[in-house]
C-alpha cells in the first residue's frame, strides 16, 4: 500500500515538472522591414511582426526551451542573421535585426618588422 502511494505521488510530481510559460508577446522588427522570420526553423512571417513565442519551463532542470530566431534576407548583399535565446534567459519582448550590417572580415596584422 505504501509503495503504491509513493509511486503515485512520484508520477504526479514528474507530470508537473514541465509547464507552459506565461503569454509574453515578442515584437520582431528589422531595418529594412519585410525580412522573413523563422523561429526554431519554422517560418512565422515577415517583419514587423508581433507574436507569442511559446516556450516551456522544466522545473526539474530549471531551464526554458531554447529559441533560435532567424532573419532571412530579401535583398542582395544581406545575409542570414540569427538571434539565440539560451535556456537560462527569459523570452525577449523586442528583437531587432539590422540587415545593413556586413559580414565580419578577418583582421590582418599589418605590422611588419624590419630586421
Amino acid at each position: 500500500m505504501k509503495k503504491s502511494l509513493v509511486l503515485l505521488i512520484c508520477a504526479g510530481l514528474i507530470g508537473c515538472a514541465t509547464i507552459h510559460s506565461k503569454d509574453i508577446m515578442t515584437e520582431i522588427i528589422s531595418d529594412p522591414p519585410g525580412v522573413k522570420i523563422e523561429i526554431n526553423n519554422q517560418y512565422v512571417g515577415e517583419t514587423p511582426l508581433t507574436l507569442n513565442i511559446n516556450r516551456t519551463y522544466d522545473w526539474f532542470y530549471f531551464w526554458w526551451d531554447r529559441i533560435y530566431i532567424n532573419a532571412i534576407p530579401t535583398r542582395p548583399g544581406q545575409y542570414v542573421q540569427t538571434k539565440y535565446v539560451s535556456s537560462k534567459e527569459p523570452t525577449p519582448t523586442k528583437v531587432y535585426f539590422n540587415m545593413y550590417l556586413t559580414r565580419p572580415t578577418p583582421e590582418y596584422d599589418i605590422n611588419i618588422r624590419n630586421r
